[in-house]
């Protein structure tokens, strides 16, 4: 009876030694986006370190779908939280914009791929891991310096909002209908493109139609006001509100009559160069 106390005692204790040696290992956070091969480089040095599973294990995580059409991923808005927390902690180089964006404790954190981040982890496993993601992740305040959630809760999903009214827009501006939310398939973000390519679509049409900036008025005072305002800016981009045309707009209205001023002026410029050669030409001869 004793000895079977005894293993059954054992049996509960190793997995719990098991997870008290994986919770002093570092997290080492990997914000990427699908395909990209500087993510795909990133992970592949850390993989190759010698402490990688000794010291720290890599947490992936997905900050875009997909590296060539940059729809947001799943792990958007804790990446923007994140980002954004170490920014103004004084981490200049943090950001949600471009991937690899990695985050090692409270010591590091760099959107762009570095073979030189050995020294960090052991650094963070020395010091023990703050894991400050994860403290992000749940929603906790002072996860560093002067961070508050309730704050970039909403300045993330700000930027979430903004991504996603840019590049619709540009889809839209560029002849895209419906099918520009396509990219959105598939991911929390479907109502929300959805939504804002409703507004884009109308503001669009309404500039086509000869509108103005009374454009966007019906969406004064609403939650897509600002939203709005950015894809009437980027669709009505042609032109401003005098009525002033781009270069290539003011080159199809030129008149006759210049056209003709231009061409009697290429032939007369032509025919001085021409005269010119011949006259050379001659001299050379008598000489």
């Amino acid at each position: 009876m004793k000895k079977y106390l005894i293993s059954l005692l054992t049996l509960f204790l190793i997995p719990l030694t098991v997870l008290a040696k994986d919770n002093d290992k570092v997290k080492v956070y990997l914000f990427e986006a699908g395909g990209c091969p500087y993510c795909e480089m990133e992970m592949e040095y850390l993989e190759g370190l010698d402490s990688y599973n000794e010291k720290f294990v890599i947490v992936e995580k997905e900050l875009y779908v997909d590296h060539n059409d940059w729809a947001p991923g799943e792990d958007f808005i804790t990446g923007a939280k994140v980002a954004m927390a170490f920014n103004d902690a004084g981490f200049e180089k943090a950001g949600y914009n471009g991937t690899p964006f990695v985050v090692i404790s409270d010591l590091y954190a760099a959107a762009n791929y570095s073979a030189s981040l050995e020294s960090v982890i052991n650094d963070a496993y020395e010091k023990g891991d703050k894991d400050v993601v994860s403290c992000i992740e749940k929603g906790k305040d002072k996860c560093l310096s002067g961070y508050k959630d309730s704050k970039y809760k909403e300045e993330a999903e700000d930027a979430l909002k903004v991504t996603l009214t840019s590049q619709i827009t540009s889809c839209v501006k560029n002849g895209g209908d419906s099918s520009c939310t396509d990219i959105y398939d598939g991911t929390d973000n479907v109502k929300l493109a959805a939504s804002i390519y409703d507004f884009v679509a109308d503001i669009n049409t309404c500039i086509a139609d000869g509108g103005a900036s009374e454009c966007t008025e019906k969406y004064i005072d609403t939650d897509n006001e600002d939203y709005a305002l950015r894809a009437y800016s980027t669709l009505s981009a042609s032109s401003d509100s005098t009525g002033s045309t781009t270069p290539i707009e003011a080159s199809k209205k030129a008149s006759p009559v210049a056209i003709v001023v231009v061409l009697l002026s290429a032939v007369i410029v032509l025919g001085l160069l021409i005269f010119g050669a011949t006259k050379l030409n001659k001299d050379e001869k008598s000489k």
